[in-house]
């Protein structure tokens, strides 16, 4: 291979290899709009026919083997979803990659359920434009749904073609080949175009056309292509977009070379593969660097598939292997006497599963030691790690077990009654969501944490860093991380919400002396921790804490708890073997009974655990403040704080700015020619005043000369249009020439480089059609929007752009979380109790912030049906002396401002105003007495 970049594009072989691929590049653009479409239409068959089944358990796909192609176990809803899916199946006794998908989402998500008929590495995979060639053509073949849009055999030929271009070492296709294969993806453009009737296909049946027959050297090297009417490549592509299409079916074919490494296929002919792709980009540093991410994480899978396969023929060659080198000593007993002597929980052994066996993991006194070896039996991978425990423990200074005794002394019985400790295990299956979306998804996943943080009573302490905090107490804790869920709002905003799942285990801190205290204390624990997510208001009058827990936990139709309570040591004072807290129960610790031989007594074995000083809850007498004085105060004012009210400041920036392209002497033309002068007139002012934003997609094209005319005609330091045209017998094409023009454009953003990336995106989707640019916005990545847009211009030799900043833009949101909050009846006494109970409902619709709706539907069922959305508890209603009322209630209440503010303070202001006016509903007295000053 030669060592200049462009000797590649100079090997006829490898530009035929390109040619095809592209092609197929081309094919996968051309079905995004019809697949998006034709999935929808399935996806909403498949609702009508299972008629609303949802998941509530979460079900995933953990039990669908290393290869995930066993079918996953699932919940009666699922199974429905799961046969239904099968039965639109081809091969459904075939080969189906149920880890591609998550059933839980199979209701909701179409592409979920198309994930299933895909091949294998699509799993993370959620829009149209995620997903390659093969997995567009898999899903046509195997899903029923296509059956009478295309024929299999012709999916199989292009299938077949793309396979080759993937498993091509060389990367070289001869001529012929090239031509046979970019025929069998025409005949499957023409057949689509003719039967599903896709208009995206008949433009791209000529771009695929003209690529056939076009010299890729003459773009790639920027070589100057002598005019040849219409069918220059130049006209649709240019070299840097050639270029980052190359990069792409490279990263393709380098992932496909990665999946089937990890499938152990063709073991050799796939390491051939890796080596002649090293050589080939060592040999073009400029895809090299480029693509160096990707090659650096194919060579680490390579590194260890050949270290997994050196593996294997050394086990093979062995007919057992020997615990140990040397005589064989029970080192777990002795680490169980040594645990023992020094008045410790026994330890608790455990192991990591490793491809070719196990590690050994034992928990001492807290401390968590792990083996260095794999070992084929769980017993050795035991035995060294209690050989590495124990040579630590020494070193330490720890007392030692005699060795001539096969079991050590156990302390004295103390006299004084056992203590016992309990821990409850919660299942939880709940999210925490927010009603408004963000227009930035780092921003959404903020307010998201945020709120997350709030409910377990977590501040942090610097801005941004909720989502890390978050993470770092649940893991802490033992918790399983939140799961992000991503959702479009229809204004195009970005909703994150997490979803909280799976077992939280709490301990009693001290012990107690009868189990059913123990509980009680451990059930107390869960809810002062959950408080915020049960909405527990920190007040058990009875004392009955368990009874209060599993009342809450049902209420939000969560499983009920259960405990295992089991003694720890006495209640001595020097007693130190009870169990230590776990209070937030590290790597779910398990309370169970071990007996290990050489020991002499079970004893109980227990993850110690402290909970963490910058994580824990606020005490009860100290207020989390939030950013704003001014609205600390009010709540403060009013009462309005934790634990019954938690809250969180959240603020949403929006950066305006504007983007100037200044033109002139550009000629517009329309690229395809009419067969009158009136008709091509028509087109060419349609197209001109398309980019310049004042023609719309309903404008009649018969307006679009008298609209630009005006246009021009208003603004006196404008040029007046001339018009020519060429005459292609028997057809006509106007050219339009424009003297001067500043077209503007407008993005916004979170912050400054977003507003300018959202503003150079628009500007390039318009003025990409003046240039004849359509095919750019095929391409799956083309790099900054930015950075294209200098290029065009560059290359018409136009003036740098300009940017300027319109405004910033502040909307300030108070989120608040009521915990079982109560509103009453005021003073004034009613007839009724349904007087009473309408009273209480419309100061509560007040608060939440909604108005009164339809006279017709009583107020108290204007409030259900808003919890009820909402995804709330039902408040509850109870009568007070005198025929008043009260309504208790828990929920997520967000109270923002209308109107965008130029500065931080303005909008806080406007946010203030917003919370008095929601306060005044809630209060008893009247709330301008109480307005801080």
């Amino acid at each position: 291979m030669a060592c200049s970049t462009q000797h590649r594009f100079k090997d006829l072989e490898y530009k035929n290899w390109l040619k095809t691929t592209l092609s197929l590049q081309l094919l996968r653009s051309g079905l995004v709009n019809f697949l998006e479409n034709e999935t929808n239409d399935f996806h909403s068959q498949l609702l009508r026919t299972l008629k609303g089944e949802i998941c509530k358990v979460r079900c995933n796909t953990k039990s669908c083997g290393n290869q995930g192609t066993k079918p996953p176990l699932t919940c009666p809803a699922c199974s429905k979803w799961k046969n239904e899916i099968l039965s639109n199946h081809s091969n459904k006794n075939g080969i189906i990659y149920w880890n591609n998908c998550k059933p839980h989402l199979w209701h909701a998500e179409k592409w979920e359920v198309a994930k299933v008929y895909m091949p294998r590495g699509n799993k993370d995979h959620t829009k149209a434009n995620a997903f390659d060639i093969s997995a567009f053509l898999n899903f046509m073949k195997f899903c029923k749904h296509f059956e009478k849009i295309v024929k299999g055999n012709m999916l199989d030929k292009v299938t077949w073609v793309r396979n080759q271009m993937m498993h091509s070492a060389e990367m070289k296709v001869t001529t012929q080949d090239m031509e046979m294969h970019i025929e069998k993806i025409l005949d499957l453009v023409r057949h689509l175009k003719n039967q599903a009737r896709i208009p995206d296909l008949e433009q791209l049946e000529k771009e695929i056309i003209e690529l056939l027959k076009t010299e890729l050297n003459v773009v790639l090297e920027g070589v100057q292509l002598e005019s040849t009417g219409g069918n220059s490549i130049s006209r649709i592509m240019d070299k840097q977009k050639l270029h980052d299409l190359e990069q792409q079916v490279l990263k393709e074919k380098i992932e496909a070379l990665g999946l089937r490494l990890e499938e152990n296929k063709d073991l050799l002919v796939n390491q051939e593969e890796h080596r002649k792709l090293k050589e080939f980009l060592d040999n073009n540093k400029d895809l090299l660097e480029q693509l160096n991410p990707q090659l650096a994480k194919l060579d680490i899978l390579v590194q260890k598939v050949n270290q997994h396969d050196e593996r294997l023929s050394e086990l093979e060659k062995k007919t057992e292997e020997p615990i140990f080198s040397v005589p064989p000593i029970r080192y777990k007993n002795h680490l169980n006497e040594l645990a023992q002597k020094n008045k410790w929980p026994l330890p608790e052994f455990s192991e990591e599963r490793h491809p070719l066996g196990y590690k050994g993991v034992v928990l001492v006194n807290g401390v968590k030691h792990t083996g260095l070896k794999v070992h084929p039996k769980v017993v050795a991978a035991h035995q060294e790690v209690a050989m590495i425990a124990i040579d630590r423990l020494t070193a330490e200074g720890c007392l030692l077990p005699d060795p001539d005794t096969s079991q050590s002394e156990t302390s004295s019985t103390s006299a004084a009654a056992p203590l016992f400790f309990s821990c409850v295990t919660v299942k939880l299956n709940t999210e925490v969501s927010l009603p408004e979306g963000c227009s930035e998804k780092e921003e959404a996943v903020e307010v998201a944490y945020g709120r997350l943080a709030s409910m377990f009573g977590l501040q942090a302490s610097v801005s941004g860093a909720s989502k890390q905090m978050v993470l770092d107490f649940f893991s802490t804790s033992g918790f399983s991380e939140p799961e992000e869920v991503w959702q479009t709002t229809d204004d195009r905003k970005l909703k994150c919400k997490l979803k909280m799942s799976g077992p939280f285990k709490f301990q009693n801190q001290d012990g107690a002396s009868k189990k059913q205290q123990a509980q009680h204390e451990a059930a107390k624990e869960a809810l002062t921790r959950l408080a915020g997510v049960l909405g527990w208001g920190g007040v058990c009058e009875t004392g009955n804490y368990k009874g209060k827990l599993q009342e809450l936990l049902v209420k939000q139709g969560q499983e009920t708890p259960t405990y295992d309570t089991l003694p720890g040591g006495n209640g001595s004072p020097g007693d130190k073997t009870h169990p230590a807290s776990l209070s937030t129960c590290v790597d779910s610790a398990k309370l169970e009974t071990s007996a290990t031989t050489g020991a002499s007594a079970a004893a109980v074995s227990v993850t110690p655990a402290t909970r963490p000083e910058d994580y824990s809850l606020a005490p009860k007498d100290k207020k989390p403040r939030i950013e704003s004085p001014k609205l600390q105060s009010v709540l403060e004012t009013f009462s309005l704080v934790p634990p019954q009210v938690m809250n969180q400041l959240s603020v949403e920036k929006v950066c305006v700015w504007r983007v100037s392209v200044d033109m002139s002497n550009i000629t517009i033309k329309t690229q395809e020619s009419y067969k009158s002068k009136k008709e091509a007139r028509h087109m060419s002012y349609l197209k001109l005043g398309t980019a310049m934003g004042i023609c719309g997609s309903n404008v009649d094209v018969t307006n679009a000369i008298a609209i630009v005319k005006e246009h021009f005609k208003k603004n006196s330091s404008l040029d007046l249009l001339s018009e020519d045209f060429n005459e292609l017998q028997p057809k006509f094409i106007c050219l339009l020439t424009v003297k001067s023009y500043k077209f503007l454009f407008r993005g916004e953003g979170s912050d400054e480089h977003a507003a300018k990336r959202e503003a150079c995106k628009a500007a390039l989707s318009q003025l990409a059609e003046l240039f004849e640019w359509g095919l750019a916005a095929k391409v799956v990545s083309y790099g900054d929007a930015e950075g294209r847009l200098t290029q065009l211009l560059q290359e018409h030799h136009q003036e740098p752009l300009s940017f300027e900043c319109v405004e910033t833009l502040h909307t300030a949101t108070l989120h608040l979380q009521f915990n079982t909050f109560s509103i009453c009846s005021r003073g004034k006494q009613h007839t009724t109790k349904k007087s009473a109970q309408s009273e209480v409902s419309v100061r509560l619709l007040g608060l939440l912030g909604e108005k009164k709706g339809d006279c017709s539907i009583p107020v108290r069922n204007q409030v259900q049906e808003w919890f009820a959305k909402k995804g709330f508890p039902i408040p509850e209603y109870k009568d007070t002396e005198e025929s008043g009322a009260k309504v208790t209630f828990s929920a997520n209440i967000d109270c923002t401002h209308t109107d965008s503010q130029p500065s931080l303070e303005l909008a806080e202001e406007k946010l203030k105003d917003e919370l008095l006016g929601r306060i005044q509903y809630i209060v008893e007295d009247d709330i301008e007495q109480g307005l801080p000053r």
